[in-house]
């Protein structure tokens, strides 16, 4: 049930709005009242009478003026419904002005003899905050809306629950405790306000897990986002309502008789938490109070996945044909169209299929047998596609290794993948591996077509596909082995919604070795699209890829947000729009900060080219979710990723792998079409991340990725777990001073790392920020700023104008090289010539580099750290300093000079 506030003028008043109802008035004192509404002229009070023919009519005004705001006005307003047998009077004000007190003085004074209305103002009235739920996902309304008004939902628990138990209060703290417990929410601050007719009793704290409230702690820093009203009367003819609308993010009313509980109802605003979630609050409320169990009971657990099931999405797709067969389907039906296009020409669908066929039976006679691996490390064109279809097409898997990588990391993969053919022309000696090195060109370019042209083409095996060598999280390279079955999925799950067609233009972009390209590839060449195989330095040099666009008259581009933030760029500085043909753009691989896409949405309207943002991980075939984004969307970071694809499910689990309730924080599980095979070689990470789950037997990924669901299914991602970094025992969400960092007037991009020299020292760990801006603000600048929306914990140690962030090769972020250029040897003529290494300490300590005026502490200095300088100082420079010279003393430059004062005896250690 929703209540509707119809106007700004209410609903800036309706929170404040208190209303007293007393019903099954006598004639006594409806005569009496309506004496009195002749003689009433107090500048205070407004009488009004209403006289309706049906009891209907009768209820229905009375739940009128109960819903009614006071409005801006300073009158209280008093309302009496009369019907032929029936009377009730309806008191509203501003709480201000009387409080539940106040309401009842009014009313008896209207009905005694003496009218006696002074003294009515209420008691002091508690201050509060919607302080924020993380787990509340609240609808926000896109755009800008010319509604003005806002809407609470409500959520009722009376009747034959509540009737069966003598219910108390205490058991009903108790329940809400657990509750706010499962939406990890324990901490949250209440605030307890009682009501009867014989005073009010307040009290606030914390909420206990047996519903005891703690009240002896400091009332600083705690946030009462939850507010309870407890309401007892002792007569059932009054029915009062503290406020129209929830001052707090949620509230729950309690509405007892002689100390039993009648009725409970949650309230809160659409603003702070959605309506269905509320609703799933409720149920969980009414779990705890009508079923004796404990936390790791199978009802709860039963409970859980009952509340999430129609969030998970469950559909399947049934894939008759495999992926070799839809490829010949397309060169069945466009022989002669262009498949492949790159800088030496083009390859039609039917030279690619005659062409791919003769590199499997080749790779056949070097002795490739059913599911062998080839790591395949060419450059990025045409026969790089002959090639790994090849492969397919000889029943098995292919490695793609972009040649520029370090042969040290293709070294690796040529060992850790167990791989039996390497296809390259690279020149070094793989020594340490056990593998056939073929030359490209042998496959590519064969005369002797009698000796191949009789080998049969093994018979399709779904154990074929493909491996993406990933660094993930730990740094150490593993390789996802994908079947060659998830490609069609993917396909078939996109190609309905996105409307892929053989008449579009497709690049191929991105590495080979980055798992976008196997989207950019198979979806082009298994609709029957052309594809560009873009050059990798064509790739790397924007103004040239912008060209290669217009050249080409590409349809669907696929993108990373960092690189087509800087394709953006050179785009709106043309004169007039040059980029027409592009109909479809797909962002992935990493977070998409959609406010930075004003420039295209200025240029190209949404109806003609549409902007789609994709979830995705490499052990899920590409892409898992996606979400349309649409120039309403562009005020506001939005952190949601859309839903999953058709034949893909995500579930947001708890640390104890239980199902999470709608917007509670919790890892993202995607399960479904896409699962890959798992790690290769890695048998123990793969029972780690993909997982089968025992009651439902479900096979799920663990993404490590932290995500919340909204009532839609939709997801909103929020970072990876490991970026929610712990610093000196603070929990810190990198992504929170991003976003505070990109709001500062001159700054269009920015990204926040953290940065730990010594690895696994907690005391070393710093944050860093690195930003591009066309204002020259220093690193106090932006720590200045920052202080005023953040606390100190969280403001970067260092905050690095740069003037372009540096990309991978993936088109990502280059976090390591934006530390290492920050970190070069840092040379001082000071120092060199001075004979001291004091600079040379700072540096080691911080692990950055730093100025001789630099502050120790305003570069990323702790107290932890302090005494590690300390250290180093008492060892290489004097035995003597104590820490608090260092506090008083906290540059290079400074501390020389306390040192030498020293020396001259001018001051002692």
């Amino acid at each position: 049930m929703a209540n509707v506030l119809e106007s700004k003028y209410e609903v800036q008043t309706s929170t404040n709005t208190n209303v007293l109802v007393v019903s099954d008035l006598t004639k006594d004192e409806v005569s009496m009242i309506l004496d009195k509404s002749a003689k009433l002229d107090h500048v205070d009070l407004f009488l009004a009478i209403e006289e309706v023919a049906t009891f209907e009519l009768f209820e229905q005004y009375i739940e009128r003026e109960k819903n009614r705001p006071i409005g801006f006005g300073w009158k209280i307003r008093i309302t009496l419904i009369l019907n032929e047998n029936n009377a009730a009077l309806v008191i509203t004000s501003d709480i201000v002005k009387a409080n539940l007190f106040g309401l009842l003085k009014i009313y008896h004074n209207l009905i005694h003899k003496e009218v006696q209305f002074a003294e009515m103002v209420a008691n002091h009235v508690e201050s509060h905050n919607k302080y924020p739920i993380k787990w509340g996902v609240p609808r926000l309304r896109e755009g800008k809306s010319t509604k003005k008004f806002s809407e609470y939902c409500i959520f009722e628990l009376k009747g034959q629950s509540l009737d069966q138990i003598n219910l108390q209060n205490e058991a009903v703290y108790a329940a809400l405790a657990k509750t706010l417990k499962l939406y990890n929410s324990e901490d949250l601050g209440v605030y307890l306000n009682k009501l009867t007719t014989a005073g009010q009793t307040i009290l606030k704290g914390k909420l206990n897990q047996d519903g005891t409230i703690n009240t002896n702690q400091n009332d600083r820093g705690i946030d009462y986002s939850v507010e309870i009203i407890s309401i007892d009367l002792g007569d059932k003819k009054y029915d009062y309502t503290p406020h129209l609308s929830p001052k707090y993010s949620l509230t729950l009313v309690i509405l007892e008789h002689e100390g039993t509980v009648q009725t409970l109802t949650l309230q809160a605003s659409n603003e702070t938490i959605d309506s269905n979630v509320l609703q799933q609050f409720g149920i969980l409320l009414e779990h705890f109070l009508t079923t004796t169990h404990n936390d790791s009971d199978s009802s709860m657990i039963q409970l859980l996945n009952e509340l999430m099931t129609p969030y998970i999405r469950r559909n399947n797709l049934f894939i008759q044909e495999n992926v070799l067969d839809r490829l010949k389907t397309i060169v069945q039906r466009y022989p002669h169209k262009v498949a492949l296009s790159d800088k030496q020409g083009d390859i039609t669908y039917e030279e690619l299929e005659q062409r791919s066929d003769l590199v499997a039976r080749y790779l056949i006679q070097q002795g490739f047998k059913t599911e062998d691996m080839a790591v395949i490390s060419v450059n990025q064109d045409n026969e790089l596609i002959l090639l790994m279809i090849g492969v397919i097409k000889a029943g098995g898997v292919y490695i793609p290794v972009d040649p520029n990588y370090p042969m040290d990391r293709i070294s690796f993969i040529l060992k850790d993948s167990g791989a039996k053919f390497f296809i390259s022309s690279l020149s070094n000696n793989f020594q340490e591996a056990n593998h056939v090195k073929i030359n490209p060109t042998d496959l590519l370019q064969q005369t002797n077509l009698e000796q191949i042209n009789d080998i049969h083409l093994p018979s399709y095996t779904s154990q074929s596909g493909y491996v993406i060598y990933t660094s993930g999280t730990s740094g150490v390279p593993k390789g996802v082995k994908v079947s060659s079955d998830n490609i069609l999925s993917l396909i078939e799950a996109t190609q309905k919604e996105f409307g892929l067609l053989p008449n579009d233009v497709w690049t191929m972009f991105h590495s080979s070795s980055f798992d976008f390209s196997v989207w950019e590839m198979w979806g082009s060449l298994l609709t029957g699209a052309k594809l560009v195989v873009v050059a990798r330095e064509t790739a790397t040099s924007l103004y040239d890829f912008y060209d290669l666009l217009i050249e080409h008259k590409v349809t669907v581009l696929n993108q990373t947000p960092s690189s087509f933030y800087a394709l953006q760029n050179i785009e709106s500085e043309q004169r007039i729009p040059r980029l027409n043909s592009i109909r479809l753009i797909i962002f992935g691989g990493e977070a998409l900060d959609n406010t930075k896409l004003k420039k295209w949405f200025q240029r190209y309207s949404s109806s003609k080219c549409r902007l789609v943002n994709m979830y995705g991980i490499t052990e899920t075939t590409v892409h898992v979710t996606y979400q349309n984004i649409l120039k309403r969307n562009l005020d506001t970071i939005s952190q949601s990723i859309g839903v999953p694809l058709n034949g893909w499910k995500i579930s947001i689990r708890d640390q104890y792998e239980m199902p999470c309730l709608l917007g509670v924080e919790g890892e993202i599980w995607v399960g479904g079409l896409g699962l890959a095979n798992g790690y290769l070689n890695r048998e123990e990470l793969t029972t780690e991340k993909f997982i089968i789950e025992k009651t439902s037997g479900e096979r799920w990924y663990k993404s490590g990725d932290l995500g919340r669901m909204k009532s839609d299914g939709s997801i909103d991602y929020l970072g990876r777990i490991d970026s929610q970094v712990k610093i000196r025992g603070y929990r810190i969400e990198l992504d929170e001073i991003k976003k505070q960092i990109i709001r500062i007037s001159g700054v269009h991009d920015v990204v926040v790392t953290v940065h730990n020299p010594n690895n696994n020292a907690d005391e070393h760990k710093q944050i860093f920020a690195f930003f591009e801006s066309n204002i020259d603000y220093s690193s106090n600048d932006i720590k200045d700023i920052l202080l005023k929306e953040l606390p100190s914990y969280m403001i970067p140690s260092k905050a690095v104008r740069v003037k372009k962030i540096p990309l991978t090769i993936n088109g990502k972020v280059d976090f390591k090289k934006l530390i290492d250029e920050q970190n070069e040897p840092y040379q001082s003529e000071s120092a060199s010539n001075s004979g001291d290494d004091l600079l040379e300490i700072w540096c080691k300590i911080l692990g950055q580099r730093i100025g001789e005026d630099d502050n120790f502490f305003e570069s990323g200095g702790n107290s932890l750290l302090a005494v590690s300088l300390l250290t180093e100082l008492k060892q290489k420079v004097n035995p003597n300093i104590m820490l608090k010279d260092l506090y008083l003393n906290s540059s290079p430059n400074s501390m020389r000079a306390f040192l030498k004062q020293k020396e001259l005896g001018e001051v002692k250690v």
